[in-house]
């Protein structure tokens, strides 16, 4: 007879119990056959970009950094800049006299945006360094 599936206390206990139980170790009965859907249009789409080299290296010690993959971090990237390009409005184009305003205050919104960088940057590492002081303290 296989085994039972137990109740769980943990996520820790449940994910032991399936590192060590193969499917075929349940009890009959256990599973049940379920209809699964997919989606009639793709989840997302390839979109290839080259770099150099240097870049490639750079993209990657970034993404070690943030615990995250080159890709991940390059497509979080893209859509931070699109949001900020809708925010600013080049994505909504209004014909006629609003398009040098349009313009204008999309230039503005960026020009702050890209200011604002590097004080946050000096702000985190700030952060960083705060707390390796303290847990030092700490020992």
């Amino acid at each position: 007879m296989g085994e039972h599936i137990p109740a769980f206390k943990t996520r820790e206990e449940e994910a032991d119990f399936w590192q060590k139980t193969g499917l075929d170790q349940l009890a009959p009965g256990q599973l049940e056959a379920v209809e699964v859907e997919r989606p009639s249009r793709p989840l997302s789409v390839t979109f290839a970009v080259r770099f150099d080299p240097e870049t490639v290296e750079r993209l990657r010690a970034v993404a070690r950094s943030q615990g995250v993959g080159p890709t991940q971090l390059v497509r979080r990237w893209v859509l931070e800049r699109l949001r900020i390009e809708r925010v600013a409005g080049s994505l909504a184009s209004r014909p006629g006299e609003y398009q040098e305003l349009e313009s204008i205050l999309r230039q503005r919104v960026l020009e702050t945006l890209m200011e604002q960088i590097p004080q946050a940057v000096e702000a985190a590492m700030q952060e960083v360094l705060d707390r390796a002081d303290q847990e030092r303290r700490a020992l």
